[in-house]
């Protein structure tokens, strides 16, 4: 291998590694104010009891899939219900993330349910 293309292959690692790292960086803000923004900012009773576990924002920061649990147990439709308050709160969720984290431009969130956890208490 020629001097100049192990130089080429350092660089380009280097720089996939440098984007792996903003796009984890960018992944935590993303997280820690959508999920402020569920908890503080969301009136939909619908939503009282969800819970974010886990942000996973594409390579090229345009999709962020947003895993979540609801508290609580599975009443009939109870699950529906919650997903399509999620699925109405999304573009005020995506203005706000837009207003809170400097980005080209707000991220499509699409939000995907884990399941259900019980309420301290509950067995």
């Amino acid at each position: 291998m020629s001097r100049r293309s192990r130089s080429q292959d350092s660089s380009s690692k280097h720089s996939s590694d440098t984007l792996g790292a903003r796009i984890e960086r960018l992944n935590l803000v993303l997280f820690e104010e959508l999920a402020a923004l569920v908890q503080d900012e969301l009136r939909d009773p619908r939503l009282a009891d969800v819970i974010l576990c886990k942000l996973e924002l594409s390579v090229d920061a345009r999709t962020a899939r947003v895993h979540y649990l609801v508290r609580g147990p599975d009443g009939p439709g109870r699950g529906a219900r919650v997903a399509d308050g999620l699925e109405r709160a999304t573009p005020f969720l995506r203005a706000r993330l837009a207003e809170a984290v400097d980005l080209k431009r707000a991220v499509d969130l699409r939000f995907i349910h884990q399941g259900f956890v019980p309420m301290s208490g509950e067995p």
